[in-house]
């Protein structure tokens, strides 16, 4: 099961209204784009700022439900210890498992490995992992079953738990 999944073809970036942007204009500038991204996050170190990041989740993540406020400022004590922030992003802008280029980097093909029937569970509301990105998975998938999780974000455990809930036992 993929709830809210990075595409087989990683983390795509994209513009505010969530179209992918040229690959030409992304290969021409090659890793000065990801280098740029990674050196920006050092530098800054986005999340030491926990206002930063609460509002940032706010907006993006649970643009629709918040968690509970004592179960928030557990999520929130999580964030402020992660180091790897700027690693995950390479890592996610650097998995291609597809066939095709990604922008940055050629696909490897490992995709035609996944044989599991796989149930892909996606917000429709999602502005972290837009959900043309589930349609592509069941795509490169085949064996897949794409469910769009109505009015919810990139946090369906906490927008629509009894849907997702009873997605997975109908799968099962």
């Amino acid at each position: 099961m993929l709830i809210d999944s990075v595409g087989v073809k990683g983390y795509r970036l994209v513009r505010s209204e969530a179209s992918p942007i040229d690959s030409r204009a992304v290969r021409r500038l090659g890793s000065k784009v990801t280098n740029w991204g990674l050196e920006h996050m050092k530098e800054y170190n986005v999340y030491p700022n926990r206002e930063f990041v609460r509002q940032m989740w706010d907006r993006v993540m649970y643009n629709k439900n918040r968690p509970d406020e004592e179960l928030y400022e557990e999520y929130l004590d999580d964030a402020m210890t992660q180091r790897n922030v700027a690693d995950l992003h390479y890592a996610l802008l650097r998995f291609n498992i597809s066939n095709e280029h990604n922008g940055l980097v050629p696909g490897n093909g490992r995709v035609k490995l996944i044989t599991a029937s796989t149930l892909v569970l996606q917000g429709d509301r999602d502005l972290v992992v837009p959900p043309f990105t589930g349609e592509e998975i069941v795509a490169a998938l085949g064996k897949a079953r794409l469910v769009i999780l109505p009015d919810s974000g990139h946090a369906p455990l906490i927008d629509c738990m009894d849907e997702l809930v009873q997605n997975l036992e109908d799968f099962i």
